[in-house]
C-alpha cells in the first residue's frame, strides 16, 4: 500500500508537516504487467522473456539434451514452456508439453503410459502422422519393464518423424 494511503487518517487531521513529506516520498504506482493466476497460453498475452526465449532456441540448436528451467513458485515457468512452441519457429523440432502436477503419487509405469499417450495423440493431431495403436505401450509392460519406453516406445516414434526432434517440455518435474 503508498505510504500516501497509509498516512491519509493523519493528513486528513490537518499535519502539515507530515503531508508535506509524504507526497515527497511516494512512488507512481505501476500496475504488475504480469498475470497472477494460471499459466498463460494466449501467445498476445506473453511478453518480457525475449532473452530466456532466445537463451532455449539457442541451445535447442546446439544440440542441447537437457534444459532445465527452474526458479521459485509462480514466476512464470509454466507460461514459457507453453509459449516456446509458438515462440522457436523451427521445422526441426516437435515440442510436446506433458505435466506432471498431478502425477506425483502415480507409479512410474502409469506416468510413462501418459507421456506415450500424450505423445502419440500430439503427432496425430499436430503433425497428422498416422501412428497405429501398437506403438502404445500398455501399463502392464511398462511395470514390468520400464525402459521399454526409451528402448522401443521412441525408437519407433523417431522412425516416423524424420529428421524432426521431439521436444518433451516437462512441467512441475520436481513433483
Amino acid at each position: 500500500m503508498p505510504l500516501a494511503f497509509c498516512l491519509l487518517p493523519f493528513l486528513k487531521k490537518g499535519c502539515s508537516q507530515l503531508k508535506s513529506k509524504c507526497y515527497m516520498t511516494t512512488a507512481t504506482v505501476r500496475r504488475n504487467p504480469y498475470i497472477v493466476g494460471s499459466a498463460i497460453s494466449d501467445p498476445k498475452s506473453f511478453f518480457g522473456r525475449e532473452t530466456l526465449i532466445q537463451f532455449v532456441e539457442d541451445n535447442l540448436n546446439q544440440g542441447e539434451r537437457v534444459i532445465l528451467l527452474h526458479g521459485q513458485r509462480r514466476i512464470g515457468k509454466s507460461s514459457v514452456l507453453l509459449q516456446i512452441p509458438n515462440l522457436i519457429q523451427s521445422e526441426q523440432f516437435v515440442f510436446i508439453y506433458f505435466d506432471l502436477q498431478d502425477k506425483g503419487h502415480l507409479p512410474l509405469s502409469n506416468v510413462l503410459h501418459l507421456l506415450a499417450e500424450t505423445i502419440i495423440n500430439h503427432l496425430i493431431n499436430h503433425l497428422k502422422l498416422e501412428l497405429d495403436d501398437g506403438k502404445l505401450p500398455s501399463e502392464a509392460d511398462l511395470a514390468s519393464n520400464p525402459s521399454i519406453f526409451s528402448k522401443n516406445f521412441l525408437p519407433e516414434i523417431y522412425q516416423g518423424l524424420g529428421e524432426k526432434t521431439i521436444v518433451l517440455m516437462l512441467d512441475e518435474f520436481d513433483v
